[in-house]
């Protein structure tokens, strides 16, 4: 038992929008071709022409919508066969409509960029972190050569932390230092190897030497993590964290010597004057910079798509 199906003319109804996928609905008449055939056999033939979560083929039926470029159509789902009308000889006669997404920029459909696009999100937000103190993160000195810092160079120069010291006897102080989190929400094409592939070569290290968000020293960058939800039929929403820091992430430690793990002390210390009293004299350790994140080669549209790079940057610079 076969069926005729061919696109209702003026069914097209299309919904054009960045606010998720386009959307678009096709009615067919379906026309048995013969008195005896049954609805159930128009499922079974609407499954091969339209298989739900597949691109849309096509050519599929007659004078169908002809999906072109190399973005694509997926089909959604189908509605109810509707009673249409009934033809000569009885045979049987529906209307079902075929409900699809586009998978591609809205600019493929409009053939114009906007300046703020929806399927893109940038959210940031102001945040620190704790870090054990030893020298003052305001008066740094500068900071360490990575080369220094992953403690590859056999002689490291710039290992030692120099600046205002606010230890106690060799007892750090917890101190905030200013950070900047980034997420990226990008909405495109199912991926299920993304966050594998992503995460196994990029997730956990910094950023190369270049700029990344128009503004960030790439060292600054640690990409922290990424997340992968499916929407819908052939889409998903990929949400990349950055965490952007302004001293690369270094974090301070005591420098000890010898078998007792006795702390270094640094010349000089700071005395309090007590009047009528001893001077409170207070001794300060050596301290030495470490570096807990790895600095990778990556760069913002190594991680996120190079198309999406350009306008997240854009967004910052």
């Amino acid at each position: 038992m076969t069926w005729s199906i061919n696109e209702k003319q003026g069914s097209r109804k299309f919904s054009v929008t960045d606010e998720g996928p386009s959307a678009a609905v096709i009615s067919l008449v379906c026309t048995a071709s013969v008195a005896s055939d049954v609805v159930d056999t128009l499922w079974d033939q609407l499954k091969l022409l339209y298989p739900i979560g597949k691109p849309l083929p096509a050519g599929s039926v007659t004078n169908s919508f002809q999906p072109n470029g190399e973005n694509k159509w997926y089909v959604d789902s189908y509605s109810g066969a509707r009673p249409a009308a009934t033809n000569a000889g009885n045979a049987q006669c529906y209307y079902v409509d075929v409900n699809i997404s586009f998978l591609g920029p809205v600019s493929a459909l409009t053939g114009v960029s906007n300046n703020t696009r929806r399927d893109i999100e940038v959210m940031f937000t102001g945040t620190s972190r704790k870090a054990q103190t030893w020298i003052d993160w305001d008066s740094l000195n500068g900071l360490p050569s990575e080369s220094d810092t992953d403690w590859s160079n056999v002689n490291p120069s710039s290992l030692r932390i120099t600046g205002t010291r606010i230890d106690v006897n060799g007892r750090p102080m917890p101190k905030s230092v200013h950070q900047q989190r980034l997420t990226v929400n990008v909405y495109g094409a199912f991926d299920i190897d993304l966050a594998s592939t992503k995460a196994y070569s990029h997730q956990g290290k910094r950023g190369n030497d270049g700029t990344l968000f128009g503004v960030w020293d790439g060292g600054k960058v640690l990409f922290d993590s990424l997340e992968i939800v499916q929407v819908k039929h052939g889409f998903q929403r990929a949400t990349f964290r950055f965490i952007c820091d302004w001293y690369k992430h270094l974090e301070q430690e005591l420098c000890t010597a010898g078998e007792g793990n006795q702390m270094v002390p640094a010349p000089g210390l700071t005395t309090i004057t007590r009047t009528g009293a001893v001077d409170i004299k207070v001794f300060h350790a050596e301290a030495v910079w470490r570096q807990p994140y790895e600095q990778g080669t990556w760069t913002l549209g190594d991680v996120i798509g190079t198309d999406n790079a350009t306008y997240v940057s854009g967004l910052f610079s």
